[in-house]
């Protein structure tokens, strides 16, 4: 990489560090905005999956909204220091703000037209697109943790100690020394057919139960059925586990996760 480059990705770093917040800010303001700290136990078992779905909604619009900052500071700063980037940035400044359809659409195809005429910003499209993946993740783990303590159901991320795994039921310690009586949750908040099968997942899966979590609405009977054979259970939307699959027994409903989970493991596991 050349030193331009080292630069101009020092740049958008230091941008997005300054305009956009941490993982952990954006999800206690999502919390905070959708009022869920003054919802009790029992509404938020009849309403896991709707609550979930909200979570993911409004903590990804948080997130575009600081990403179009983000962008507009970016294209300044590159406008004014080479100015023949001037005409296209004012231009990706105005249009990408405005239309229908949302921000990351709209600036992804605008990128398209003009990479050739502004190369730097592929290095920024590229950065957008990993944040949104990488923070959609984030706060689908932080979202599945949150709703199951507020549930009562102890659980912890994982770190590096566990492998990395996403989250463990009731902790990795009581896990390890017992996996029968603990449940390992692999977090994929979409694109189920591309990222399901991981290494941990098949090594875990011949320890105790390992259960796949999603909001994806999108894949079909032979992942479905991969996942089946491997033993393994999916929790996904109703329309999913009571239509699509309608009586699948390893396609199960996000709504039941909780009361699966109870009925799987004590409640205090020793």
């Amino acid at each position: 990489m050349s030193k331009e480059n080292d630069e101009l990705s020092d740049e958008i770093r230091k941008i997005n560090a300054m305009v956009i917040p941490s993982v952990e800010t954006l999800f206690d303001t999502t919390i905070a905005d959708l009022h869920l700290p003054t919802q009790g136990e029992l509404y938020l078992r009849e309403h896991f999956e709707e609550i979930l779905s909200r979570i993911m909604k409004r903590g990804l619009e948080l997130l575009e909204r600081y990403q179009m900052e983000a962008q507009r500071k970016f294209l300044e700063h590159i406008s004014g220091s080479r100015t023949e980037f001037e005409a296209v940035a004012e231009k990706l400044i105005r249009e990408s703000f405005e239309g229908h359809g949302s921000f990351i659409q709209r600036l992804s195809k605008l990128m398209a037209e003009t990479m050739s005429e502004m190369p730097p910003l592929t290095e920024f499209n590229s950065s957008i697109s990993n944040m949104r993946k990488s923070r959609a993740g984030s706060m689908f783990t932080r979202a599945i943790h949150y709703l199951l303590e507020r549930c009562g159901v102890p659980s912890e991320v994982g770190g590096k100690a566990s492998g990395r795994l996403d989250l463990i039921i009731p902790n990795y310690a009581s896990w390890q020394r017992r996996p029968e009586n603990g449940v390992l949750l692999e977090l994929k908040a979409m694109h189920i057919r591309e990222r399901w099968k991981t290494a941990h997942v098949e090594t875990h899966s011949k320890r105790g139960p390992v259960w796949i979590v999603t909001l994806d609405t999108d894949f079909g009977t032979e992942t479905m059925e991969h996942i089946r054979d491997m033993g393994l259970h999916i929790y996904c939307p109703e329309s999913m586990s009571r239509v699509k699959f309608r009586g699948e027994s390893s396609v199960r409903a996000l709504g039941d996760l909780v009361r699966d989970i109870e009925s799987l493991i004590p409640r205090h596991p020793t």
